[in-house]
C-alpha cells in the first residue's frame, strides 16, 4: 500500500506538471501563431509594395529613354546645322579672303578675274544676307554689285569705288568671323548640354535598375521568408493540435487515475480491516504466506509530452550588379565644300593709296635696274604688315575653341568618371551596409536555430530518460505485480486448506457422542455442577464456526480478487507501456529528424553566404604590394582587421567544411603560382586565411598544406621594406598553425627546421626595423614562436633524425643566434627554451648534460664585461638599480641554466650515468655555481631577475626532487637565496622556501627534514621579531603574508612540525610575537593587513591542532610527543590567544565584517580552541575578554548573553559552518554597537 501510494503520487506529480507545461506549450504556440499570421500579413504587404516599386521605376526607365532619344535626335538636328553654317562660313571666309587679296594686289584686273571677285562678293553677301552677318555693310556690298559691267566704262566705275569695296569686304570678312566665331561656341556648348543631359539621364537610369535589382533581390527575400514563416506557422500550428490533443488525453488519463486510486483506497482499507480480524485467527501456514506484498499495487502510468518541431527558414541571396556605360559621341566630322570662283568683269586700274605708289615705284624701279632687293623691299611693303598677325590670332582662336571643346568633352569625361567613382563607392558601401545587415539576419536567425536545436537536444534527452525511466520501471513493476501473484496464490492455497481443514473438523465433531453404557451409579446427586452433563459431547463451537468459515470464505475471495486484478492492472500496465513506448518512439523519432531536418536547413541557407565572405576575406587580408607607397595605411589597424577576419573564417568552419576552405586557397594557390615572380601578399593572404581553419582542419589530410611548407623555402623573400617583414611573417604563421602536420611527417619536419635555423632566423634577426619598430619586434616573437612550438611538437622526431646528427646541428645553430644577440630579449629566451624542449627529451644523460654545460657555456661568454665590471664583494642593501630592468644578458643566462627541467621519470637505465643520486641539470647548475651565486649576490636589487632565480630553482629541484635531497646544489641554493633574501627581502624568496617544503616534506628523510626546519627559521623568523621590534618593520605586507604562509606550509606535515616545535627556540619566539601582533596589525590597518592576519591565524590553528589528540588517528609515539610538546609550546597562550581573537572580532566590526575573510579565519582557531585541550582555559577566558573590551563594546553584552554566547559556541564546535555564523553575529552586534555610538543613539 505504501509503495503503490508513493507511485500514485509521483503519478499525480507528473499529471499536475505535465498539464502545467502542455498548458504553457499550448498558450506559447497560440501567442506564435498570432504572431506568425501578423507576420505573414505584413510580409505580403512588403512583397506588393516591392510590386509596385519594381513597375514605377520600370516606368521611370521608359520615360527617361525617351527623353534620352528625344535629345539625341535634337542633338543630331543641331550637329548638322552646325557642320552646314560652318563649312559655308569656312567657305566665304576663303572667298572673302582671297577676293581682297586680289582686289589689293591687281592694279589692271583683267575681266574675267573682276567677274570672279563679282561672283564671290554676290554670294558672299548672299550668305551674309542669309545668316543675318554683316548688316549695312553687307547691304552696301550688294548695292554696288546689282548691276553687272559690260563696258569699259562701267569698269572706270567700278574702279571709283574699289577702296570703298575692300573696306566694306574687310569689315564683312571680320563679322564672318565672328559669326565663325558664335557657331563654333554654340556648338561646343550644345555637345557640353547634351553630354551632361546624357550623362544624367544615364545615372537616373542606372540608379532605377539598381532600385529594380535591389527591389527584386528583398521582393525574393520576402518571398524565402513567407516561405519559411508558413513553415512555422505549419510546425506551430502541428505542434498546438498535438499538444491539445495529448492535453485531452492526459486529463482524460489522470480522471480514470484518480476514480481508480480512490476506489482501490476504500477496497484496501476494507482488505486491511479483514486481515486484521483474519490475523486473530489464522496461526498457521496462511498467516506465513500471505505478506503485505499480497495487496494489488497500482499501475504508475508514465508519460511525456511530445517533442515541438519548429520549421527553418530557407532564404537566397542573389548579388545582382548593374553596371551601364554611356557611349561617347563620335568626333564630328568636317565637310568640305568646292568653292567656283568667277572673276569680276571690271576692274580700276591705278594705285589704291600712297603705299600702293611707293610698291608701284619700288616695282617698276626694280624691274629696270633688275634689282632684286628693290623687288623684295616691294613685295614686303605691299604685303599687309597684320595678315600673319590675323592669321596667328585667328589660329589661337580656333586653338582655343579646340581647346575649350577639348576641355569640356574632358571635363565631362571627369564628371563622369568622378560620378562612377562615386557611385561604385556609394555602392560598395550600400553593398557592405546590405551584407551586414543580412548577417545581423542571419546571425539571429542562427542563434534562433541554435536555440531550437538547443530545446531539440534537450527534449530528446527528456525522451530518451523518460523511456529508459518507463522500461526501468515497467521491469520492476511486472516484477512487483508477478510477486503479488504467486503470494496472492500461495496465501488462497493456504486459505483454501484452511477451509477444508475446518469445514471437515466441524462437520466431523458435530456427530460425537459420550459412551456411558458402562457406568455405574455414583453419587450424582453430591457432585457439584461440571458446568456440561455427562454424556454431553463437545461439537466445537458450531455456531461460530459459521462466521469464522464465512470470514475465511471472504478472505479467500479477496485472495482471488486480488489475483484477478493484478493480472488485469499487469495486463493494462504493459498495454499502456506500449502505448507510451510507441508514442515517445514517435516523439523521439520526430525530434531526431525535427534536428537532422534543421541542421541539414541551417547548412544550405549559410552556406553560400560563409563560401563568398570566405572568398572576400581571401581579397580583404591582402596587403598592399608596397606598403611603405600607401599614403593612408595603417599597419596595427590593419593587423586588427585581419585578426577579425581570422576569427570569421573560423567560425566558418561551423558552416562549411575546412576542407572547402582549404581546397579553395589550394586552387587559389595554384593561380597564384602560375605567375611569376609569385606575388609576396597573395601568398601572404592565402596562408592568412589557412591558419584560421588550421585549429578545425585534421592534419596531414590535405595537399594544399604540404604543397605551402614546400613553397616556403623557394619564396623570393625580400631584404627591406615593411613588405620583407611581412612576407617573412606569414612564412612564420604558416608554420606555427602547421607544427600537428610537420609532427607526423618527419622529412617535411626536418626540411622546415633547417630552414627556420639557417634561413629563416638569421633573415628575420638582419631584418631592419624602419619606420615600424613594432613590426619588426613581432617578426622576431613570431619566428622565434614558431621554432619553440614546432620543436616542442616534434622534438622525438627531431632527436632522432639521421642518428642524433640532425638535433645538434640544428640546437648549434640556434645557441649562435641567441648569443649573437640579434633578436630582442623575449624572443631569445623563447628560443632558449626551445632548446629546452629538445633537451629534455633526451634519454641518453650524459649527451645531455654536454650539450646543456655547452648551453650555458656559451651563454656565458656575453657576461664576460658585465662580471669584470662588479666589485670584489657584494654591495648587499647598499647596491641600487642602474636601470628599471636587471641586464638582458642575466636573465637569459637564468633561463638557460634552468632551460631544461620537465624530463620523463622513466628513461633507461643504459643510458643513465651511473651514480643513482647525480642528475644532469643539477650537475650542469652545481658546475656553474659559482658564476650564478655572482650574478645573484650582486644584483639583488633587481626584483625581475632575483624572481626568474627563485622560479628557476623551484622548477629545476621540483623536477629533479628525486635526486635534489642528496645534490648538495640544494642546500648551496638555500643559502644562497636566504643571503639574497637578508640584502633585499622580497616575498618571491619565501615563495621557493615553502614549495621546497610542500615537494619535500613527505620524504620522511631526516636530514633534510632538518634542512627544511632551518630553512623555515632562516626565513620567518626574522619577519616575526621585526613585527614585534618597538621601532616597527621596514618589511612590505606581502613579505608577512609570505613568511607565515611559509610556517603554515611548513607546520601542516607532521614531521616538520615535531622537529620545529620539540626543538627549535625559534618557534615558541615566532608564537609569541604572532599572539602580539595580531591585533595591532587589525587595529592598525586591517584592509591592508589581512592578508598577513589570515596567514597568521593559519599559522596558529595549525599549531593547535597538534595539540589535539583528535587531529590524526594512529597512536605513534612520534605523534604523541608531537602532542605533548605542542601543548608544553602552548601552555599559558590560550588566554592570550582568545584575547587576541576577540580584539580582532572588535577590530573587524566597523569593517562590514560579514565581507571580510578574517572574522570565518578567528571562527576557526577560536572553534579549534574549544574543541581542543585547552576548552577550559578558553571558555573561561572568553567572557573576561570580551568585558574587557574598551567601550562601547565592552558593554553590549550582558551577563545572560554572554553566557548564552559561550553555551553556543560549545555546543556547535562539531559545525563549522553554525560555529562561524555565530562568531560572524557577534561581529555585526558589534558593529551596530559602534555605530549607535556614533550617532548618539
Amino acid at each position: 500500500g505504501e509503495a503503490e501510494a508513493k507511485t500514485y503520487e509521483k503519478f499525480a506529480c507528473f499529471c499536475k506538471d505535465t498539464t502545467r507545461e502542455k498548458i504553457d506549450s499550448i498558450h506559447k504556440n497560440e501567442d506564435a501563431k498570432i504572431e506568425l499570421s501578423a507576420t505573414i500579413e505584413e510580409l505580403t504587404s512588403n512583397r506588393n509594395d516591392q510590386d509596385a516599386l519594381v513597375q514605377e521605376k520600370q516606368d521611370e526607365i521608359v520615360q527617361h529613354e525617351k527623353e534620352q532619344a528625344a535629345a539625341d535626335a535634337e542633338r543630331a538636328g543641331t550637329k548638322k546645322e552646325y557642320d552646314t553654317n560652318a563649312a559655308d562660313l569656312k567657305a566665304a571666309l576663303e572667298a572673302l579672303s582671297g577676293a581682297i587679296k586680289m582686289l589689293k594686289a591687281s592694279k589692271t584686273p583683267s575681266l574675267a578675274q573682276v567677274q570672279s571677285i563679282s561672283e564671290t562678293l554676290r554670294t558672299a553677301a548672299f550668305l551674309a544676307d542669309a545668316l543675318g552677318v554683316g548688316g549695312a555693310e553687307a547691304s552696301k556690298a550688294a548695292a554696288l554689285l546689282q548691276n553687272a559691267p559690260e563696258n569699259e566704262v562701267q569698269m572706270q566705275d567700278y574702279d571709283f569705288h574699289s577702296d570703298g569695296i575692300i573696306e566694306t569686304l574687310e569689315k564683312l570678312q571680320d563679322d564672318f568671323r565672328l559669326e565663325k566665331e558664335n557657331v563654333d561656341k554654340a556648338e561646343v556648348e550644345s555637345v557640353q548640354f547634351h553630354d551632361e543631359f546624357t550623362q544624367t539621364k544615364t545615372h537616373e537610369i542606372k540608379m532605377a535598375n539598381e532600385v529594380i535589382a535591389k527591389t527584386k533581390k528583398a521582393r525574393e527575400d520576402t518571398i524565402a521568408e513567407i516561405a519559411t514563416t508558413n513553415q512555422e506557422l505549419s510546425t506551430v500550428e502541428a505542434s498546438l493540435l498535438e499538444d491539445k490533443e495529448y492535453t485531452n488525453q492526459l486529463s482524460k488519463m489522470c480522471n480514470d487515475k484518480a476514480k481508480t486510486w480512490d476506489q482501490r483506497s476504500r477496497v484496501r482499507a476494507d482488505e486491511l480491516a479483514t486481515l486484521t480480524q483474519a490475523i486473530g485467527i489464522i496461526k498457521s501456514t496462511v498467516s506465513e504466506k500471505t505478506t503485505a506484498a499480497t495487496i494489488r499495487f497500482a499501475q504508475q502510468g508514465v508519460s511525456v509530452r511530445m517533442a515541438k518541431s519548429v520549421a527553418l527558414n530557407n532564404g537566397a541571396m542573389e548579388a545582382i550588379e548593374l553596371a551601364a556605360e554611356a557611349a561617347d559621341e563620335a568626333a564630328p566630322a568636317l565637310v568640305q565644300i568646292e568653292a567656283h570662283r568667277r572673276g569680276l568683269r571690271g576692274f580700276v586700274r591705278g594705285p589704291a593709296d600712297a603705299r600702293q605708289a611707293v610698291v608701284d615705284l619700288l616695282s617698276a624701279q626694280g624691274k629696270s635696274m633688275k634689282s632684286t632687293l628693290l623687288m623684295s623691299l616691294a613685295s614686303k611693303i605691299a604685303a599687309d604688315p597684320f595678315a600673319k598677325v590675323k592669321v596667328l590670332i585667328q589660329e589661337l582662336i580656333e586653338r582655343l575653341l579646340q581647346e575649350a571643346a577639348n576641355e569640356a568633352n574632358h571635363k565631362g569625361w571627369c564628371d563622369k568618371a568622378m560620378s562612377d567613382a562615386k557611385q561604385k563607392r556609394d555602392y560598395a558601401a550600400e553593398e557592405v551596409r546590405t551584407l551586414n545587415e543580412e548577417m545581423a539576419e542571419l546571425e539571429a536567425r542562427l542563434d534562433k536555430l541554435n536555440e531550437a536545436l538547443a530545446q531539440l537536444r534537450k527534449e530528446i534527452a527528456e525522451l530518451t530518460d523518460a523511456r529508459a525511466t518507463a522500461e526501468a520501471e515497467r521491469k520492476q513493476e511486472k516484477q512487483q505485480n508477478a510477486e503479488t501473484v504467486e503470494e496472492a496464490e500461495a496465501g488462497l492455497e493456504a486459505l483454501s486448506m484452511c477451509i477444508q481443514i475446518l469445514d471437515r473438523f466441524y462437520k466431523t465433531v458435530k456427530k460425537e457422542t459420550v459412551d456411558l453404557s458402562l457406568a455405574q451409579a455414583s453419587p450424582e446427586d453430591d457432585a457439584p455442577d461440571a458446568g456440561f452433563d455427562n454424556g454431553e459431547a463437545y461439537q466445537g463451537a458450531q455456531a461460530e464456526s459459521g462466521g469464522i468459515l464465512g470470514m475465511l470464505d471472504v478472505m479467500k475471495s479477496d485472495f482471488v480478487r486480488t489475483i484477478d486484478e493484478t493480472k488485469a492492472a499487469e495486463a493494462q500496465a504493459e498495454k499502456d507501456h506500449l502505448e507510451f513506448m510507441t508514442e515517445s518512439g514517435k516523439s523521439l523519432a520526430t525530434a531526431e529528424e525535427a534536428e537532422a531536418q534543421r541542421r541539414g536547413r541551417e547548412k544550405p541557407i549559410l552556406q553560400p553566404y560563409i563560401e563568398r565572405m570566405v572568398q572576400a576575406h581571401w581579397q580583404s587580408v591582402r596587403y598592399p604590394a608596397e606598403p611603405e607607397q600607401e599614403a593612408y595605411f595603417d599597419w596595427d589597424e590593419f593587423v586588427r582587421f585581419r585578426e577579425t577576419l581570422s576569427l570569421n573564417i573560423t567560425e566558418a568552419c561551423n558552416v562549411v567544411t575546412p576542407r572547402w576552405i582549404i581546397d579553395h586557397i589550394g586552387s587559389v594557390l595554384e593561380d597564384v603560382c602560375t605567375r611569376q615572380p609569385i606575388a609576396w601578399q597573395d601568398f601572404d593572404a592565402c596562408g592568412f586565411v589557412l591558419t584560421g581553419v588550421a585549429s578545425r582542419a585534421p592534419a596531414g589530410q590535405d595537399t594544399v598544406i604540404p604543397r605551402l611548407i614546400d613553397l616556403l623555402p623557394q619564396l623570393p623573400y625580400h631584404t627591406e621594406g615593411l613588405k620583407a617583414q611581412l612576407l617573412r611573417n606569414a612564412a612564420s604563421r604558416l608554420i606555427l598553425f602547421t607544427c600537428g602536420y610537420l609532427a607526423l611527417n618527419p622529412d617535411a619536419c626536418k626540411r622546415i627546421l633547417m630552414f627556420l635555423a639557417f634561413q629563416h632566423l638569421p633573415a628575420v634577426s638582419a631584418l631592419p626595423e624602419g619606420d615600424h619598430p613594432d613590426t619588426k619586434k613581432y617578426a622576431d616573437t613570431l619566428a622565434c614562436d614558431a621554432v619553440k612550438t614546432l620543436m616542442t611538437a616534434a622534438r622525438k622526431i627531431i632527436i632522432s633524425a639521421d642518428g642524433g646528427a640532425f638535433w645538434k646541428e640544428v640546437v648549434s645553430a640556434i645557441i649562435t643566434l641567441i648569443a649573437e644577440a640579434s633578436f630582442n630579449v623575449d624572443s631569445r629566451a623563447t628560443l632558449v627554451f626551445s632548446i629546452g624542449q629538445l633537451l629534455c627529451v633526451l634519454e641518453n644523460w650524459a649527451e645531455l648534460e654536454q650539450m646543456l654545460d655547452l648551453f650555458v657555456t656559451k651563454m656565458e661568454e656575453p657576461l664576460a664585461p658585465l662580471l669584470a665590471a662588479l666589485p670584489p664583494e657584494p654591495l648587499g642593501p647598499r647596491a641600487t638599480k642602474k636601470s628599471e630592468k636587471a641586464p638582458q644578458e642575466l636573465k637569459l643566462y637564468i633561463a638557460a641554466a634552468s632551460s631544461v627541467y620537465n624530463m620523463p621519470k622513466h628513461v633507461e637505465r643504459a643510458y643513465m650515468i651511473d651514480d643513482s643520486a647525480h642528475h644532469p641539470v643539477l650537475a650542469v647548475v652545481e658546475k656553474h655555481f659559482r658564476v650564478i651565486e655572482r650574478v645573484c649576490l650582486h644584483h639583488t636589487q633587481y626584483e625581475d631577475l632575483m624572481e626568474q632565480v627563485c622560479l628557476a630553482f623551484a622548477y629545476i629541484l621540483g623536477f629533479a626532487r628525486e635526486y635534489s635531497a642528496k645534490s648538495p646544489v640544494f642546500v648551496q641554493v638555500m643559502r644562497l637565496m636566504a643571503k639574497c633574501c637578508e640584502f633585499h627581502p622580497q616575498p618571491f624568496y619565501m615563495g621557493l622556501v615553502r614549495q621546497m617544503i610542500g615537494i619535500f616534506a613527505a620524504s620522511n628523510n631526516k636530514e633534510l627534514d632538518a634542512v627544511l626546519v632551518d630553512l623555515a627559521g632562516l626565513f620567518a623568523a626574522p619577519v616575526a621579531r621585526q613585527l614585534c621590534a618597538p621601532s616597527g618593520t621596514t618589511l612590505t605586507p606581502a613579505i608577512h603574508t609570505a613568511s607565515y604562509e611559509l610556517l603554515a606550509e611548513a607546520l601542516r606535515h607532521w614531521n616538520i612540525a615535531l622537529l620545529a616545535i620539540a626543538s627549535t627556540k625559534w618557534l615558541a619566539e615566532t608564537l609569541d610575537a604572532t599572539i602580539e601582533a595580531l591585533p595591532r596589525l587589525a587595529e592598525e590597518n586591517q584592509a591592508v593587513h589581512e592578508r598577513t592576519i589570515n596567514a597568521m591565524m593559519r599559522f596558529l590553528r595549525n599549531v593547535l591542532l597538534w595539540s589535539d589528540p583528535e587531529t590524526y588517528e594512529a597512536e605513534t609515539p612520534e605523534l604523541q610527543q608531537l602532542q605533548q610538546s605542542a601543548r608544553t609550546l602552548l601552555a599559558e597562550k590560550p588566554l592570550r590567544i582568545v584575547g587576541a581573537l576577540v580584539r580582532l572580532i572588535a577590530a573587524a566590526a566597523p569593517n562590514a565584517p560579514t565581507t571580510t575573510e578574517m572574522v570565518p579565519h578567528v571562527a576557526e582557531v577560536l572553534r579549534v580552541l574549544l574543541a581542543g585541550p585547552f576548552e577550559y582555559e578558553a571558555s573561561t577566558a572568553l567572557p573576561v575578554a570580551l568585558r574587557s573590551l574598551p567601550a562601547p563594546l565592552g558593554a553590549s553584552l550582558g551577563e545572560a548573553e554572554l553566557h548564552r554566547f559561550v553555551q553556543q559556541l560549545k555546543m556547535e564546535k562539531r559545525d563549522v559552518r553554525r560555529f562561524t555564523r555565530i562568531v560572524i553575529g557577534v561581529a555585526e552586534q558589534f558593529a551596530v554597537c559602534l555605530k549607535r555610538a556614533q550617532f548618539g543613539g
